[in-house]
């Protein structure tokens, strides 16, 4: 069954042994220290994603109900980052969901080039991708989105959908398979911990120094623990590790291998 996560922060520069020595005072429970096998693999573009829904509505034998669903799925999470755009112009509707729900597949603003333009911008305003990372001996597929353009994001602008797989290479050659392609292999140290229904980690990535990881359902709980651990709410940010490299001046998606022992540019 899927799991859905929502809220995670991270404190970067942290001393290890220090916030370890802290979260076993209040009680948290260790998991496993453990080397993480990581690979990444990117969604199509929001053009070549929109492209290829029209293309199938111009073909002879389109199921239209299905289609149709198709349509409206995809401009229900578009319109996650519309962001109060008023596209009464574009399409007839204030926003996409609307544009969604009263869904006529005869519409020709589907096909306007100023709405395949904006449909195409989007792509500018959120990040989508899938990983593929064993743990522990357990792997896990996940599929991850950033509904925002700014590199510290609201908390509540990161949606995770997670369930665990048989094995690594069975499911690397799935997603092959089903077109998508593997951009970056990495690894990475994390040390596990669990408290009061949050999961607390602490990561060692290469070129990197070590960051603390909180994520739980409650916001208030996961700041409340930065406070326990002796930081202020300012210290936790909401970001993704590749805006963490970026900030040492290193560009994550240069590298074809990410790992202690090698780093590779494409």
């Amino acid at each position: 069954m899927a799991n859905y996560k929502e809220k995670e922060i991270k404190i970067l520069n942290v001393n290890p042994i220090e916030i370890e020595n802290k979260l076993q005072k209040l009680g948290a429970k260790k998991d496993f220290d453990t080397i993480q096998n990581i690979a990444t693999y990117q969604f199509p573009t929001t053009k070549t994603r929109y492209t290829y829904l029209l293309n199938q509505l111009t073909e002879p034998k389109a199921d239209l109900p299905i289609l149709k669903q198709k349509f409206i799925n995809f401009f229900t999470e578009m319109n996650n980052v519309v962001n109060g755009d008023d596209l009464t112009e574009l399409c007839g509707y204030k926003d996409l969901d609307t544009f969604a729900n009263n869904l006529d597949l005869s519409n020709k603003n589907l096909f306007s080039e100023k709405f395949i333009n904006y449909i195409t911008e989007l792509q500018n305003r959120f990040f989508k991708w899938i990983r593929l990372r064993t743990t522990n001996g357990k792997t896990t597929l996940t599929i991850k989105e950033i509904f925002s353009q700014e590199d510290n994001y609201p908390i509540d602008k990161l949606k995770e959908v997670e369930f665990e797989v048989s094995d690594f290479d069975t499911t690397d050659k799935f997603l092959r398979e089903m077109d998508y392609f593997c951009d970056s292999h990495q690894e990475k140290r994390r040390i596990q911990y669990k408290l009061s229904g949050m999961e607390i980690v602490i990561d060692f990535w290469p070129m990197l120094n070590p960051y603390v990881e909180i994520e739980g359902e409650n916001p208030e709980d996961i700041y409340s623990l930065v406070g326990q651990l002796g930081y202020k709410n300012s210290d936790a940010r909401v970001m993704n590790t590749d805006t963490v490299y970026l900030e040492r001046g290193i560009n994550r998606e240069d590298y074809i291998e990410l790992t202690f022992n090698k780093q590779i540019k494409k």
